[in-house]
This record gives structure tokens, sequence and C-alpha cells, in this order.
């Protein structure tokens, strides 16, 4: 294992431990009157998670000490997904975890569960009703949208998983503070008909194991519903190189990309 492995996983066992500490409430709270309401600040923060998440961690991390946000939280999780989405390389996303574990050891139910929720809603597969009644062309191109936002949506989620976030939500059934897994997953084949209904008991029985990993089951979501054109390969192959490493896929560090 290179240094640079070393260094990665050090670093990942550091945001293991603290984003634990925050689902178990051992991260003491910030004292509200430090803490920094004005809304021009604080909207200031939302629209640099949208445009430069991976970019100014470092700004967004002080930020996130400073501001109140608490009534931001809500209009958080869509920026971080929209932030995340114009990241491109592996210390670009490693910048928007340490974002993403900073915001989570303020608001782990506020601000965690929601995102946790919302990666999974986006990371349904495609309605094959709607894509029906589309052209060849405007099929295509639904298409080439959805997966190149299912790539950076899945990563995402597998980064949180190597530093900690998804665990205290797969420690639990049910998941954490008010998080309905099953629910999430059933949302994928909710115009599936009988075969989606039997699909979705079995989802729900799966998530109620109490070995379940949420991890896990989005990627059984995502492939066990394209079993007939294995469009989903495309995000295996871009999940598996870029997460190799820390998830024991291969010996060999993930690069830069």
């Amino acid at each position: 294992m290179d240094d640079s492995t070393l260094k990665r996983h050090d670093r990942l066992r550091g945001l293991q431990r603290a984003n634990l500490d925050s689902w178990r409430g051992l991260i003491p709270a910030l004292n509200p009157a430090s803490l920094d309401a004005n809304i021009k600040k604080n909207t200031g923060f939302i629209k640099k998670c949208k445009t430069n998440l991976g970019q100014e961690s470092a700004q967004l991390l002080r930020e996130v000490k400073q501001l109140r946000l608490e009534k931001y939280a809500s209009e958080i999780v869509p920026a971080v997904l929209e932030g995340v989405l114009k990241c491109k390389t592996a210390s670009e996303y490693a910048a928007a975890i340490d974002v993403v574990s900073a915001l989570h050891e303020r608001f782990p139910a506020q601000f965690t569960v929601p995102l946790i929720s919302q990666l999974l809603k986006a990371l349904q597969p495609p309605n094959v009703t709607a894509l029906g009644v589309m052209t060849a062309e405007q099929r295509e191109r639904e298409e080439q949208g959805r997966l190149g936002r299912q790539r950076v949506f899945l990563r995402l989620l597998g980064e949180m998983y190597a530093a900690g976030l998804l665990w205290a939500v797969d420690a639990q059934p049910g998941g954490a503070a008010g998080l309905d897994l099953a629910a999430a997953f059933a949302l994928s084949h909710a115009s599936a008909g009988a075969a989606g209904s039997k699909f979705i008991a079995k989802v729900r029985e799966m998530v109620q194991q109490p070995g379940h990993c949420v991890l896990v089951g989005a990627l059984q979501n995502l492939f066990l519903s394209d079993r007939e054109h294995h469009l989903s390969i495309i995000l295996a192959i871009s999940f598996a190189k870029a997460l190799r490493s820390d998830l024991g896929l291969s010996s060999d560090s993930a690069t830069d990309g």
C-alpha cells in the first residue's frame, strides 16, 4: 500500500470516528449565541455549496462553524447534491465529503438523514413507461443524463459509506431518525405493476434484516431492475474504479478521477 493510500485511509478513520460520534450525539453543540445569523452570509453558504462544493471546502468548513444554518438545512441538502455534480476528481470528492461530514457533525437528523433519502431517490432506475413514449433520440439523451447523474450520486453514497456517514442508518431497522429505507427503495418501482409489487415486498423484507447495508441496497436496486439492457454496468465500473481501495475491492489505490 503506497503512502497516498495510507494517508487516505488514516483520514477516513478519523472521519469514521467523528461521524459515528455525531450519530451517537457525543459531539457538543455549538453555542447559538456565538453563531452568525446574518441572512446574506447564510444564503451565501448555500450558494457556495451549489457552485463550489469541491473547490471551496476550506471556506465552507470555516463557515459551518461560524454560521447559524439551522433554518436552512432543508435548502442545504439539494445545494450539496447540486454541488457534488460539479466534482470531477478524487480530491474534489474528498473535499465534498469533508463538508458533508462537518454539516453532519452539526445536523445529523436535519441534514444527513434527508441527504441519504434524497440520494436513494436520485438512484432510482428509469421510469420504463416514460421512456417508452420518447423518441429514440430523446430516450438516448435522457439515459445519458441519468447515468451521468447517478454515476456521481453513487460515488457520493460510496464515499459517505467509507466515511462512516451511513453506519448508524445501517445499524438499525428502518434507518436513523425516521429514514424509511423500504419506502425509499419502493419509490423506484411505484409504477412497475404487479411485478413491481412483488419486488417491493422483497425489498421491504430485505431492509428489515439486521445486516442490511444502505449502499448494498442501492446497488441491488439499480442492478436488479436492469436485467435487460445492462446499462447500469457503466455505473458499476465507475464505482469500482473510484472506490476499489476504500471498499477493499483491490489493493491498488484509486486514481484521481
